[in-house]
């Protein structure tokens, strides 16, 4: 920016001398009005911070700018603007002193060179309390004394080092000159604007070429000139009073004649325009490493413009997220709820994350979700983020479950945990949920079925008994060594069996027998099981199935295996969850022939089947 500034500002200049030297007048294009960005920070990414001015085409700043009358051009994309504010600026103030015979003039106790003196070191405290960082240039007319002062005791400092030799000085255009020099110079830091106060006596008429051309460089470069003209009210000059006058209207500057009678205006009125800027505060959206581009665009009434592009350079990477003291078990038990029902506790399990950015760019979240087993069983896209619930009150069987959290943060940018495995155990319903337990659906096939029954055996009665022989599954018989006689029909639960039992067959009887093995959660106290009817159901429900095995692997109705008219067996799996295997080969629904010394699983119960006769 600064470079553009001097070399628009040597253009200038080298237009105006051309201009006169072959008599032709220079037209100047149409003044426009601008938007500057003075400073980008981004070191709150996303949140990006930028000073800005906002100026009308006569350069007077322009007021009551809301975030809608903004808009942030972002790699070529909009963006909302989120806050704006007027907020002060530093200025880079150049003190210019053009000696001569005139500062020793005195009217008051006081000659004007120590009244002009007392009004510079009147401004330091006032600048000090404003307390934006303004740094100090001085330059009389033996060239430059002190360059960009940044402290008020250096100011205080440079402003008492001026000599009352100023008022044996030969005026000249020596401390105008540097002045301008220093100040299209590089700011003190980005984003500071430049003011001369230029303290001259009136000038031979001689000089209007070149005070001409002053003007039109700091014009060009944007540097505001203000003069105080010490003379007394009875000088009359008027070619070199309409140059001085010229200099400081061109340069959006303001003249202020001084004879020694008058006060001497306060130095911060000419500073405090110079003061007024936006901070302008925007949420990026850049989701890759590298340079960004920024544009200011402003869209009011009264003004439309945008300013040049400016940029920045940012790192990005995508969060990570972790589990906090990650659990490995869950054990549920039943327990009563005030209605009578019973309820597994707890309802929930609780997990809590932890999220880091790698890039050291905190930002929001928008989504996490928990996932078990590739289900999304919490979902938020609100606050918390990080602490989240598995509902584990429905569920039915015990096992490893795979747990997995995914987020997203505002920039689109994705992160997951490691696949945490939870080993969750859910203890057998009580006898109060038992028919809780068992669908709407399934429940409406039995009573159904029970109807049929009834009003087969109305219709029927004749033949009931051997209807019921043949078609209605019986209830699996089972001996034990102690009670060696068969009772039909009757429930059997393993798990209250205490002696190993044994059963006795006729001599010519072929029947199947499933003999528990050692290994998964078989008790040591559980039986053979004996197939003696034409139809046997195994399950862990006393309801849906004939013979219960009471095990968290085993569904309520797991297997169903059935004694063909040639004597051979047949197995079909009722729909399982933990499933059923017939030497490690999956049996579905459509079941699958069972072969003396066959290998049965049932969820982690393991059988033998054996033919005996």
């Amino acid at each position: 920016m600064r470079i553009w500034l001097r070399k628009t500002g040597a253009l200038l200049l080298l237009l105006a001398v051309l201009s006169q030297i072959i008599g032709t007048p220079v037209i100047w294009a149409q003044a426009l009005p601008r938007a500057q960005i003075n400073r980008l920070d981004a070191s709150r990414f996303p949140t990006i911070r930028i000073e800005a001015d906002i100026n009308r085409p006569d350069g007077s700043f322009v007021a009551n700018i809301s975030p809608s009358d903004l808009k942030i051009i972002e790699n070529g994309v909009q963006r909302p603007v989120d806050e704006v504010r007027e907020t002060p600026n530093a200025v880079d103030f150049v003190v210019a002193v053009n000696g001569g015979p005139i500062l020793g003039n005195r009217i008051s106790s006081k000659t004007n060179f120590h009244l002009i003196k007392d009004a510079l070191l009147d401004w330091v405290p006032e600048a000090e309390s404003i307390g934006k960082g303004d740094s100090v240039t001085l330059v009389t007319n033996a060239g430059v004394k002190a360059t960009r002062l940044d402290t008020p005791a250096e100011w205080t400092a440079v402003f008492n080092s001026l000599s009352p030799e100023l008022v044996s000085a030969t005026p000249s255009l020596t401390s105008i000159t540097k002045a301008v020099e220093q100040a299209i110079g590089a700011p003190s830091r980005p984003g500071m604007k430049q003011s001369i106060l230029y303290i001259t006596p009136l000038m031979s008429s001689s000089l209007s070429k070149a005070v001409d051309n002053i003007a039109e460089q700091a014009a060009g470069a944007g540097i505001t000139i203000n003069i105080w003209l010490v003379a007394p009210s009875s000088a009359k000059q008027p070619l070199a009073e309409e140059s001085i006058q010229s200099l400081a209207d061109r340069t959006g500057g303001q003249l202020y004649r001084f004879s020694g009678k008058e006060a001497l205006p306060p130095i911060e009125t000419y500073l405090q325009p110079l003061r007024r800027q936006y901070e302008i505060n925007y949420r990026s959206r850049s989701s890759q490493s590298g340079i960004q581009t920024v544009i200011l665009e402003v869209q009011t009434d009264e003004v439309q413009t945008r300013s040049p592009e400016e940029s920045f350079d940012v790192s990005i990477k995508a969060p990570n997220v972790m589990f906090i003291d990650p659990i490995e078990s869950v054990s549920l038990e039943w327990k009563e709820s005030e209605n009578g029902r019973y309820m597994l506790s707890p309802p929930e399990v609780p997990l809590e994350l932890f999220v880091e950015f790698p890039d050291k760019h905190p930002r929001n979240l928008v989504i996490s979700q928990l996932w078990v087993d590739g289900q999304v069983v919490d979902d938020r896209n609100g606050e918390p983020f990080v602490d989240l619930k598995w509902p584990v009150s429905r569920l039915k069987t015990s096992g490893t479950y795979n747990l997995q959290v995914t987020i997203k943060d505002e920039l689109g940018l994705s992160g997951k945990t490691v696949i945490l495995p939870l080993d969750v155990t859910v203890p057998p319903p009580p006898a109060a949920n038992i028919i809780e337990s068992v669908s709407s659906e399934r429940l409406a096939l039995a009573v159904g079925a029970v109807l049929l029954v009834i009003i087969g055996g109305i219709l029927w009665y004749s033949r009931a008994k051997k209807a019921r022989e043949v078609t209605r599954p019986r209830p699996a018989s089972i001996r034990v060594d102690s009670h060696p006689l068969e009772r039909p029909g009757a429930v059997i639960n393993l798990s209250d069996v205490t002696t190993r039992p044994s059963l006795v067959a006729t001599p010519r009887d072929s029947t199947g027998w499933l003999m528990p093995q050692e290994g998964g959660d078989a008790l040591s106290t559980q039986p053979n099981i004996r197939l003696g009817e034409s139809i046997v159901t195994l399950g862990s429900s006393p309801i849906r199935a004939q013979v219960v095995i009471p095990s968290p692997s085993i569904d309520g109705l797991h297997v169903r295996i059935t004694r063909r008219s040639d004597g051979t067996y047949w197995l079909e799996d009722a729909g399982s969850v933990s499933g059923t295997w017939v030497n490690n080969t999956p049996v579905s629904n459509l079941g699958t022939a069972l072969s003396s010394g066959d290998v049965v699983r049932m969820g982690k119960i393991t059988f033998r089947f054996e033919i005996r006769g």
